[in-house]
C-alpha cells in the first residue's frame, strides 16, 4: 500500500527528480523511525523473534533461498508477460511507449508496487535474521549497495544483477575493515 501511494505521488516525475524524491522519502522514513521513540525505541530498536527459534541451522537458510527463488521466478514470468513488454518499452523510450498507447504512469506504479512488495518481504525475512530492527537498517548505504549491484550487473538484463550480487557482497564485507571508505 505504501509503494502504491508513493508511486502515485512521485512517478509522474522523470529522471533525477524521481530518484531524489524516492531517496527523500526513505530518508524521511528513517528519521521518523528514529524520532518515534515510544513506538520504535529509536536507535535501540525492536526485538524480533527468529522464525524457527534460532537463526542457526538450515531451516532459515532454505526459507530465505526459497523466497528469493520464488521472487526471481515471478520476475522472470512477469518480464515474459505483456506487462513485461510494456515495462521494457517504457525503459527503452518512454515517449514512444506513450505514443503507442501504453499508460506509462500505471506501468511505473505497478513496477513500483511489485518492487516495494519484494523489498518488504526481504525486510521481513531480514528482520527475523538480525533479530533487532533499528533505523540504521534503512540507511542510504544499504540502498546504495542494491543500486551498485544492479548497475554493475546490467540495468537491462535479467541475470546480470543476480550474477553481480555475490562479488559485490564479498567485496563489501571485505572492505568493512576500512570503515566508511568501504562505501567508496
Amino acid at each position: 500500500a505504501a509503494g502504491w501511494l508513493l508511486g502515485r505521488l512521485v512517478l509522474r516525475m522523470r529522471a533525477i527528480y524521481l530518484s531524489i524524491a524516492t531517496w527523500a522519502f526513505a530518508e524521511t522514513f528513517r528519521i521518523v523511525l528514529t524520532a518515534a521513540y515510544e513506538f520504535t525505541r529509536g536507535d535501540l530498536g525492536l526485538s524480533v523473534p527468529p522464525l524457527y527459534g534460532s537463526v542457526r541451522g538450515v531451516a532459515p537458510y532454505y526459507t530465505f533461498v526459497g523466497c528469493a527463488a520464488t521472487c526471481v521466478l515471478l520476475m522472470h514470468l512477469l518480464l515474459r508477460s505483456p506487462l513485461g513488454y510494456f515495462m521494457r518499452a517504457l525503459k527503452d523510450d518512454q515517449l514512444r511507449a506513450e505514443s503507442l498507447g501504453v499508460d506509462t504512469t500505471q506501468v511505473k506504479v505497478f513496477a513500483f508496487v511489485i518492487s516495494s512488495a519484494m523489498a518488504g518481504l526481504a525486510g521481513v525475512l531480514y528482520a527475523h535474521y538480525v533479530l533487532t530492527l533499528t533505523p540504521s537498517i534503512v540507511d542510504f548505504s544499504e540502498m546504495a549497495k542494491v543500486i551498485v549491484m544492479v548497475a554493475i550487473g546490467g540495468l537491462g538484463y535479467f541475470a546480470g544483477p543476480l550474477l553481480a550480487v555475490p562479488p559485490i557482497h564479498y567485496l563489501s564485507t571485505y572492505l568493512q575493515a576500512y570503515g566508511e571508505w568501504s562505501m567508496v
